[in-house]
Parts: C-alpha cells; structure tokens; sequence
C-alpha cells in the first residue's frame, strides 16, 4: 500500500525513512484509513526498541509518514543467511522484541502481525519493532467480526478462525517468532493455505528439534508456553515473557555453572574463583518457568572439576591442609570461544561408515560451525600468519576458505585445539544411529548449501544441523579431517592438472569430509583424498577439543 524512500530533512539535517501511500492505496477508503490508524499509534509509541515515527502529513493528495531511517536487515533476512548470532545473540534479539511489545501492550495495543519481517536488526545490533499497519487499540478496530488480518504461519487458533484477538494473540506470534529465530525454520510448513490452518488448530508446536539440538530447556518450555492453542495457557503478559528470557540470558552468560569459557592457549586466562551467585525466583508459579540457577562455583583450571580447597572457616580456624577433595564435574554442554563456540559429543559408541560398523570414542568438543573468517582474523591478528588467498574479510560469518591443511593446524594449535579424527568428525556429523545425513537417512539437498539445494552459505545457519547441534556438517565447503590418505593414481593425475608441482604418491595426502556447496549432496561417511597442500574455495575446517 505504500513505498519508503531514504531521504533528508532539510530542517534539521537528519536522514529519515518517508512512506508514501501509493495512488491506488490513496484511491481506497479502508487502505487510507489504516495508514492514517498507523501514524497515530506509531507516532505516539516512544520506546528504544520501537522504530520512531517523526511527523505526518498530505501532500497533494499523498498521505505521508516520516519515521526513523535505519540500517542494517530485517530478523527475517538474518533468520535466512545466518547472521542472526549465535544462541546467546539471538536471545538478546528475543529479549529486545519483548520489551518492545510489552511496552506496546502497556499502552493497550496489540499488534496483531508480530513476525521476523517486522522487526529489524541495525548495523549495532538493536532490534526495533516496526509496522503497525493492521494494530488496533481496545478503542478502535477496523476488522469487522468473522473477518481476519494479519499473516498466516503466525496467527493463533482464534485469529484464524476471525475471534477476537488480543494481547495473548501477540504472545503466540512471538512463540512462533522465537521458535524461528532458534531453529532458522518456521515449525508448521503446508502447501495450502486450509492445510496450514488445520494445522495451527489442531497440531501442537513440535519442540522436539530443539530439544535435540540441546537448546536450553528453559527456553524450550517458554516456547512450547507461548504457542499453546488455548490463549488461557499461554503466558499472561509480555512481563512475563520478558522476565523469563532476562532469566534465561543470566543463565547462558553465567560464568561456571552454565558454560566454561575457553580462550586461545597463549591468551588463557588463569582460574578465577568468584562469589556464588544466584538468580532470583520466578514468579506466579507455572510450570514453564525457568528453574533457579544453580550458583556458580570455583572452577579449578579448564579441565572441568569443582574443587573444595584448604581455606578457614567462619571463625577463622584454619580447615585440614593435608587434602584436596576434588568431585568431577559432568562436562559443560556447550564451550565459548573466540575461535569458534564447540557443542560436546558424548563419549560411547556408534555406527561408523557406510557399513555402520561399531565404533567408541571419548567424550570431546567440536566447533559448531566450520572456522568463520571472524575467528580466522583473530588468528591472523595475533600471529602476523599470512591470510589465506582472496580472504573474505567482508563475509565474516561465512567459512574461511582457500586454506590448506597446514594453515588448518596452526590455527588449531593457537586456539587450544586440534582437527578431528575420522571417527570424530563422522559422530558428530551423523550421531549415534548410523544415520546417513545429519538429519536423517532422506535425501535432502534444500537442508545444505549443495548443488540443487543452496550457494555457500553463512556458517552459523541452522539448516540441516546435526543431533549434537554441529551445523553445516552437510555441504557448504569441504572440511579437512586429521587423517592421512593413499591417493588413487586417478587423483594423483587429477590434481596435477591444477597443483603446481604435480602432486606424487609420496607426499602428505589427508581425507576431506562432508561435500562443498560445487557438489551433490553426500552422505556423512563419504570423503576425498587430497594432497594437504591443496587449497580451494570450497575447503574449510572445523576444531575439536579433549574432553579433561
């Protein structure tokens, strides 16, 4: 009904975002009166996650709004490239959006089209709420009774069956909204609009890819919370919704309890202890609730032990010098770090190559994406090592690239950590139940960044991810594994065709694994020998790390 256009306000010198109504839009009683509708509540919404609506106005005939010009992308196009951040970000976002709306409630608005498309994330991070074209207020409606506005995959039960809505509507899309941004899928996918609404009324949310990707509990459940089909189960007000993700970024960003930090081994810092700390109580006492934080406690090292040390008691008196009680602590399941955040993969067997014949390995860590260019600089930065060709600053999500497998192990032994195995990177990729592909044993190139599914992609999309939560372990760019290769004479002719020396049987060869984004989509246990001097556009690496 409209077009924005970047212009200047002459006045006072700032750049500004101005929305035109179009001359059909104009022509159209119901389209102009909703734009005047949205002018009148934007323009009276002042909050720092809600985009400002500066002025309004006609201009021969032409109803106009000034608002706040942005940069940056909106959630929905984040959501699909990966750019979104990483779990700990992309909670933020969440937290953002629900302050938004619960300010927007506060002032009896609901805004009946809560989805990616409506929020946008500037160049600094902020998300900010936007569109307020089919809002209403408990004053004014402009939807008549049995009639329904808004947009399907994020309407509630009563929206689509044309019920009154309110702020308890709001807290659904924003269910939908948050399962989205965790996942990068929409949970109810249909070819026709009448199956997509049969399965909003009658078919639960599916939580079970979260669950299995190891998302946070406590976030699972507030999701679950906000899409339950009777508004009545859902969470009362965006306060409590808001309350609960401020709970849930207290634990992603406690120190010990919830996660160990890692740094590159020159750079590691020495063990700390720190004052427990607890997160206060939920209120209201619904089941959703996020649980208490357990209290943080010393960690001795990174090597994952709780230690009760020799020190004095209440009075003074000092304890037993003569031991150290030390209780293992189970390992965190996720490791931060400027090289790459690492997913755990427990220790045990599982199903190894194409004959899933049974292997065992301890339990260790793995980056949960492949080596992004981020990280790569980081590196780079710290050890004056010459960047790789064409490196890809201006991507910095995207995989590093053009790298051989030399270059792959000193970054490994700078951040602390090593290449894979086979073994290693095979389980990760396909878990325990000898599964083909990480999500299953269907064929699904649309899941990776393949020929016939999707171009080289960001490494932190969540597409297609594995059972442990590794991503793009299908496609993208091949991924260099710590094993040694014997080269057919075929790939020995191959390579001398691009390889200059010509590459011989005599040199290091290495094993590849998981495809590139120039190939087919192949199965987790498929690879390819190259020699380790070879470098391409579509070969990166991911690191593992011992579980101590």
């Amino acid at each position: 009904m409209s077009h924005v256009y970047k212009a200047r306000d002459l006045m006072i010198g700032r750049t500004v975002a101005v929305k035109i109504l179009t001359e059909s839009g104009a022509a159209d009683e119901t389209t102009k009166a909703r734009f005047i509708r949205e002018a009148q509540i934007a323009g009276n919404v002042l909050h720092d996650n809600i985009i400002r609506v500066y002025d309004f106005g006609e201009e021969s005939g032409r109803l106009f709004m000034v608002m706040e010009f942005l940069e940056g992308k909106d959630l929905n196009d984040a959501i699909k490239d990966g750019t979104a951040g990483s779990i700990e970000a992309r909670i933020g976002i969440a937290a953002m959006v629900a302050r938004a709306m619960e300010h927007v409630h506060s002032l009896q608005i609901v805004h009946r089209d809560l989805k990616p498309h409506n929020v946008y994330l500037t160049k600094e991070g902020v998300a900010k709420l936007m569109d307020f074209g089919i809002a209403k207020t408990d004053q004014t409606s402009m939807t008549k009774t049995g009639f329904t506005v808004g947009t399907p995959n994020y309407m509630p039960p009563e929206q689509v069956l044309g019920k009154q809505v309110n702020h308890l509507s709001d807290i659904y899309a924003f269910g939908i909204l948050l399962f989205e941004l965790m996942t990068g899928a929409r949970p109810y996918n249909a070819d026709t609009l009448d199956r997509l609404f049969y399965q909003v009324l009658h078919e639960p949310v599916d939580v079970a890819p979260l669950r299995a990707s190891g998302m946070q509990e406590s976030l699972v459940r507030l999701i679950e919370a906000c899409t339950q089909k009777d508004p009545a189960a859902r969470p009362q007000s965006f306060t409590e919704v808001r309350e609960q993700l401020d709970l849930i970024q207290r634990g992603s960003q406690a120190p010990a309890a919830a996660r160990v930090e890692t740094a590159p081994q020159a750079q590691r810092p020495a063990a700390a202890e720190r004052a427990p700390e607890r997160a206060p109580e939920p209120a209201g006492g619904k089941k959703w609730l996020l649980p208490a934080i357990a209290a943080a406690v010393v960690v001795v090292g990174l090597g994952g032990y709780f230690a009760l040390r020799p020190g004095k008691t209440d009075d003074g008196a000092k304890k037993d010098d003569a031991k150290t009680v030390e209780t293992p602590k189970p390992p965190s399941a996720t490791l931060v770090a400027p090289s790459g955040d690492m997913v755990l993969v427990a220790a045990g067997a599982f199903q190894f190559g194409e004959k899933k014949e049974s292997r065992t390995t301890p339990a260790y860590y793995i980056d949960q994406t492949e080596v992004t260019n981020t990280a790569y600089q980081a590196f780079l930065d710290a050890t004056k090592y010459p960047a790789p060709p064409g490196f890809a600053e201006a991507k910095p999500n995207f995989p590093v690239v053009n790298v051989t497998m030399k270059d792959a192990r000193e970054f490994a032994r700078w951040a602390g950590k090593r290449l894979p195995t086979a073994a290693e990177w095979e389980k990760a990729a396909r878990g325990v139940d000898g599964r083909a592909y990480p999500w299953g044993d269907a064929p699904q190139p649309l899941l990776a960044a393949v020929v016939g599914g999707s171009a080289l992609r960001a490494a932190l999309n969540e597409a297609g991810k594995s059972p442990y939560g590794a991503m793009q372990m299908a496609g993208n760019v091949w991924e260099f594994v710590d094993e040694a290769g014997k080269p057919s004479p075929e790939a020995i002719t191959f390579y001398g065709q691009s390889i200059k020396p010509k590459p011989t049987a005599d040199e290091p060869w290495c094993t590849i694994r998981g495809g590139g984004y120039q190939d087919k989509l192949l199965p987790a246990y498929e690879f390819a020998t190259v020699p380790e001097r070879l470098y391409k556009p579509d070969i990166g690496f991911r690191c593992v790390r011992d579980v101590k």
